[in-house]
């Protein structure tokens, strides 16, 4: 009898520690949840079946180079400052660009685990020292049935996006 007992407690156990998932599908359309700085717009962009590599160009250059992958979606979030049109430099731009395979287990991923998503923080100004892409080796991405939730930061003075999230369409 204890031994039945026992067996069924451990499928309970096993059955209740199950891995949630989440499924994206292909044509979601994501709306951005999280704040924009006042002084700019933001969008998220999605691209279906792609994934990228950051890879030096000429001049040293380091850009993203897209590619087509039938297991990933491609997320592009973009922060654009309204430029003030007195000024003839006032172009500002950050960028977050991630992977997401279709489906993925909800959870809380930091440290090592960001390498799996590719994330890169992209920023774009007059500003050649700082200006390009680099990856996102410190944050934490949080998933969940609902929402993708993002908080980062990258080793740059004057990094105005340090969080994004959207909505998982139902």
């Amino acid at each position: 009898m204890k031994r039945h007992l026992l067996t069924i407690i451990c499928i309970v156990f096993l059955v209740s520690c199950k891995s949630q998932y989440v499924n994206l599908e292909k044509d979601q359309v994501f709306k951005l949840s999280s704040d924009c700085p006042k002084e700019g717009k933001c969008k998220v962009e999605v691209k279906d079946e792609f994934t990228y590599e950051l890879e030096k160009g000429k001049g040293g250059v380091i850009n993203p180079v897209f590619k087509e992958n039938t297991e990933t979606k491609l997320f592009i979030f973009t922060y654009s400052k309204t430029k003030n049109k007195e000024l003839t430099d006032d172009f500002y731009q950050e960028k977050i660009l991630f992977i997401l395979p279709y489906k993925i287990e909800e959870g809380e991923y930091s440290g090592n685990d960001l390498k799996d998503f590719n994330i890169s923080f992209g920023k774009f100004c007059f500003c050649r020292d700082v200006a390009g892409y680099y990856p996102i080796k410190t944050g934490t991405l949080k998933i969940t049935k609902d929402e993708i939730d993002f908080t980062f930061t990258v080793e740059l003075d004057q990094q105005k996006i340090k969080h994004i999230s959207f909505k998982i369409p139902q």
